[in-house]
């Protein structure tokens, strides 16, 4: 018994039923939405560094922090994610040489890329495109490119361990 007679199927495709064209539309439109979710976080972005670089929140709240959590709660951190995320989708649309509407990196893939400066973002971007074979740089392409540019962590000394030293009926711990 072969694989597609497992499943109940033969090699031969089947004609789609109604339902099943109707199934796959409602399902291919919300794909379509997911993949616009990308442009819409990248426009949210661009948006709060606006607001931010503008002071445009002054009149809603005590600080930058405040507002965004009591505008968007978003935490300022994910707020910051966003910004930067905009600001990569820039330097994206300068290596590819197109406007990033269709097939881009996600803001989660691109975040490795967060706190490098422009210039090592677009090489990061670049050799991740390269080793994607030019198609959007995958997650792991991304990460290992970041990587590679990326400052090594200094090691922190360890505090040299106490020493106890028995001193006439005492004990002295240096």
């Amino acid at each position: 018994m072969g694989f597609w007679d497992k499943l109940g199927l033969t090699e031969e495709a089947k004609p789609m039923t109604e339902r099943e064209r109707n199934l796959r539309d409602d399902l291919e439109a919300k794909v379509r939405t997911g993949l616009k979710a990308t442009q819409a976080v990248r426009e949210a972005g661009k948006a709060l560094k606006t607001l931010k670089d503008n002071d445009l929140w002054r009149d809603t709240a005590d600080s930058w922090e405040s507002y965004c959590r009591e505008r968007f709660k978003l935490s300022t951190r994910r707020a910051l994610q966003l910004i930067e995320f905009a600001g990569m989708m820039a330097v994206y649309e300068g290596v590819t040489g197109t406007d990033c509407s269709d097939d881009t990196p996600s803001e989660y893939a691109m975040r490795p890329l967060a706190g490098l400066e422009e210039a090592a973002v677009a090489e990061a971007l670049t050799e991740a495109l390269e080793e994607s074979g030019g198609q959007t740089p995958t997650p792991k392409a991304i990460r290992k490119a970041a990587a590679k540019r990326k400052p090594k962590a200094k090691r922190k000394a360890k505090p040299a361990k106490p020493r106890t030293v028995r001193v006439g009926g005492a004990k002295v711990v240096i």
